[in-house]
């Protein structure tokens, strides 16, 4: 009677301290998809003038003078460094609510042998969950990286259409000037 009793009791501690355990994983949680989901806003929210720079492509074809046209590509390449310089803050955001949820999860983690079974289901479905999201996280910091360099790159491409004839001067002219510079250090 007494040994039944003692497992009642044991039974019905245990289930407060879980019901606790699973409180904290959903509190937890939702506070990390929130701080993420605000991440991902600032992202699309910086990124919704992309667009405009891929229209300032369109525009440095007409500029007619060649100092306009070469304000209008440094122009571009400033928005792409600013686009880098945005992610990289925000990948960094990032990576601290990655390591804030893993710290806030890793007792959770570290135990998870000890729980019953559906409290363990529970944990490796949220472990598994924050693996996939990492995952979608980096391959959209890297779309958008990609995108980032759209402007500059565009821009580059610009300069080589326009003045094609006089990038292969140029290169001509370096590479004759870096055969004599080699001569003469040889």
């Amino acid at each position: 009677m007494l040994l039944k009793y003692r497992h009642n009791f044991q039974s019905y501690i245990n289930k407060f301290a879980f019901d606790e355990v699973r409180k904290k994983i959903a509190d937890s949680e939702i506070e990390y998809a929130s701080k993420l989901s605000g991440v991902f806003g600032d992202i699309g929210g910086k990124l919704l003038a992309l667009p405009l720079s891929l229209v300032a492509l369109i525009a440095l074809d007409d500029a007619k003078s060649t100092s306009a046209f070469f304000i209008g590509c440094l122009g571009l390449s400033i928005v792409s460094i600013v686009y880098f310089i945005i992610l990289r803050n925000l990948w960094l955001a990032a990576d601290r609510l990655k390591a804030s949820f893993e710290l806030a999860f890793s007792p959770f983690f570290n135990k998870l042998e000890t729980y019953p079974s559906v409290l363990r289901n529970v944990l490796e479905k949220r472990k598994e969950a924050l693996h996939t999201q990492l995952r979608f996280l980096k391959l959209t910091f890297t779309v958008f990286y990609v995108l980032a360099c759209v402007p500059a790159i565009g821009a580059l491409l610009k300069i080589v259409v326009r003045y094609w004839p006089q990038v292969v001067t140029l290169a001509v002219d370096f590479n004759k000037w870096a055969d004599a510079m080699y001569t003469v250090v040889s």
